[in-house]
């Protein structure tokens, strides 16, 4: 009997089993059971704030962010600006075209 392993040893206790919804373990692969449709979910929109935009003060002029990032680049001390790389002087034997002057011969 298929229901043993489940401890029903008796006809009367399968059927009452079976009338609670009980499915053997053993026939289960053969018992079609029948889909229910699930609905699904309702999206509910979610409001997201936006982070308000910060101002600055600079001479009595209110700024966004990106104009005070402007004024800070421009209005940079020379000490923190990046130099300019010098070309590198000529390796002995090389001649460059502006080191280089005409020769008379």
């Amino acid at each position: 009997m298929h229901a043993g392993c489940e401890s029903l040893f008796t006809e009367d206790e399968v059927e009452q089993a079976a009338d609670e919804g009980f499915d053997c373990v053993s026939c289960q692969p053969y018992v079609v059971k029948p889909v229910v449709p699930v609905a699904p979910p309702e999206l509910v929109p979610v409001k997201v704030k936006e982070p308000e935009p910060q101002f600055f003060r600079f001479e009595g002029v209110w700024l966004t962010e990106t104009g005070m990032a402007v004024l800070r680049n421009l209005t940079m001390s020379p000490l923190h600006k990046r130099r300019q790389r010098r070309g590198r002087l000529g390796l002995p034997g090389e001649a460059g075209l502006e080191g280089s002057e005409p020769s008379d011969a």
